[in-house]
């Protein structure tokens, strides 16, 4: 004598069949969704480690040397967008935001040889080999400046600033990172201020 024996019906296998795809379609986008967040994280993570070593680079040679002010045409708050650095040593180091015209900026550093300085002025490029590019083309800056105080050597722009007030620099960044449709997706901004180790008292 053969039992009964019952089985699925087809609509509770149809319904099984949509409740586990619904479950996967779910359990799936909120893997994407995580694993989206933590390419994103990684990405803003990347480019604050990123300006924050350029500004450490920045504040380490300033640390070690003292302002140019020679360097600059008139006062240096004329040209927030350029730090001259003079080492003790004669070598120059010079910073510079340079804009392209889109309301991006670039930074680049010129290493000049003792006595010598780097070229500069209205008809001048950030080119090799005089100029190096210190960030990549994809994070560029939004904001880039450096604010120097005193605005004037006090020994007459002629070596290390002779005061009982030490100068200082504001350094100030805030750096975009632009897919290749040129949106910016991830912004970093840091600020500053340093005082020269060297000066005159």
């Amino acid at each position: 004598m053969i039992g009964n024996k019952k089985g699925y019906t087809l609509i509770e296998v149809l319904v099984a069949t949509a409740i586990i795809a619904l479950v996967v379609t779910v359990a799936t986008q909120i893997l994407l969704l995580l694993l989206n967040s933590q390419f994103v994280l990684n990405d803003q993570l990347e480019m604050d480690n990123k300006i924050r070593q350029m500004v450490l680079r920045v504040t380490d040679e300033l640390y070690y040397g003292f302002i140019d002010y020679d360097y600059y045409p008139s006062a240096p708050s004329d040209y927030p967008e350029i730090l001259a650095i003079r080492r003790p040593t004669g070598e120059q180091i010079v910073y510079w935001f340079q804009d392209d015209t889109e309301g991006r900026y670039s930074l680049f550093r010129c290493q000049a040889a003792q006595n010598a300085s780097c070229p500069i002025g209205p008809s001048v490029t950030p080119d090799p080999p005089d100029w190096q590019r210190v960030n990549d083309y994809h994070s560029q800056f939004s904001e880039g400046y450096f604010f120097v105080q005193p605005d004037t050597d006090s020994i007459g722009r002629s070596g290390p600033s002779s005061s009982d007030v030490a100068p200082f620099i504001i350094v100030h960044m805030q750096m975009q990172k632009y897919e290749q449709e040129a949106v910016d997706v991830f912004s970093s901004i840091i600020q500053t201020a340093i005082t020269p180790r060297i000066y005159v008292r």
